[in-house]
């Protein structure tokens, strides 16, 4: 018995290793809509276990390992894996039958889990199967590329806060307290003494810009091209200018508070990312185009306003939720009336 059992075990997992050989080459129409033979269901169907009620058949074997990654099913070569496999298969047979006799298999939570189990399904081969990061035209990553380069090649960016006064002279009286400022109190010094009222309510923060002085964190904004100057020549963040500078308006103490460095990505260095991205637009068009006509052809209604009815569990130690404690009311919608004894 024992060795018809451990011939059985071993045609299974050659069976399986042969189809998931066979499953990693590409099959023509006709191969892939051709039915098992008549022999084949006959291996299949041989049992190799059997127990009160039920029984274990060479496919169910052969079927266990074959959805296991190839990296797992590489230790079914060896022959002496199976008998665990089938050990395991048959304790959560066992398992499953008392499960179902005790009626687990009827409480709620086994049959949400179920569902989204079965979701999971349909959503692996309805779109996951179909739709993958390397089914993505190369067209469309360089267009995606093309298209937002700026995600890609990005320049070298400096933010600096700023405070402006009228004469050099107050900008020289001001400038030893803002060289040992902290960020924080160089913006209260902005408030207080910048006469650039777009600017001083904020600290002086004039946001991040390139070296041709556009400020695309501030709508396109142009900084001055002297305080570009002077913040590129700043080394270290809460570095402050040595003297005042001359701008518009009048003469500028400048703080360096954050530096970007230059960041160039060639397509190739981007491709996978793009690939990702353009996966997961196309899945979710693709996921959304589904339900809406799931959505037309079986109708649904919904009443959310009878939602007012339901009642939730209690929830743990400080959570502050009761009992029965109702969801609170929507806008437009009528105030449950308390319970006694609330």
């Amino acid at each position: 018995m024992k060795n018809k059992l451990a011939y059985l075990l071993v045609v299974a997992a050659v069976a399986a290793i042969s189809v998931a050989a066979a499953s990693a080459q590409p099959k023509t129409n006709k191969e892939s809509s051709a039915t098992k033979s008549a022999d084949d269901e006959k291996r299949r169907a041989q049992v190799v276990a059997t127990f009160s009620g039920g029984r274990i058949t060479v496919g169910e074997v052969e079927d266990a390992i074959n959805q296991k990654n190839p990296f797992m099913r590489q230790r079914y070569l060896n022959a002496k894996q199976l008998e665990p496999l089938l050990d395991e298969m048959i304790r959560n047979e066992l398992l499953a039958g008392e499960a179902e006799r005790r009626g687990f298999d009827k409480k709620i939570e086994v049959a949400h889990a179920v569902k989204q189990h079965a979701v999971q399904t349909l959503l692996k081969e309805e779109f996951d199967d179909k739709i993958s990061e390397e089914s993505i035209a190369a067209q469309e990553v360089k267009k995606y590329y093309d298209d937002n380069i700026e995600q890609f090649v990005r320049p070298a960016k400096c933010r600096v806060n700023y405070i402006l006064l009228s004469t050099r002279e107050d900008a020289m009286k001001l400038l030893p307290e803002a060289k040992t400022a902290d960020l924080r109190a160089f913006r209260d010094l902005a408030r207080k003494h910048s006469v650039d009222e777009q600017t001083k309510l904020r600290g002086g923060d004039l946001r991040y810009f390139d070296k041709k002085g556009v400020s695309s964190d501030a709508g396109q904004t142009t900084v001055d091209p002297a305080i570009v100057k002077a913040a590129f020549a700043l080394k270290d963040e809460g570095d402050v200018t040595p003297r005042p500078i001359k701008v518009k308006g009048g003469f500028a103490i400048i703080r360096l508070s954050g530096k970007r460095e230059a960041d160039s990505r060639s397509l190739k260095d981007a491709e996978q990312q793009i690939r990702k991205q353009l996966w997961r637009e196309q899945r979710k068009k693709h996921m959304d185009d589904f339900v809406a006509q799931l959505k037309e052809k079986y109708k649904p209604e919904s009443h959310p306003e009878l939602m007012d009815a339901i009642k939730m569990d209690a929830g743990p130690p400080g959570s502050g939720i009761r009992p029965g404690f109702p969801a609170g009311p929507r806008p437009g919608s009528k105030q449950a009336a308390p319970r006694p004894g609330r």
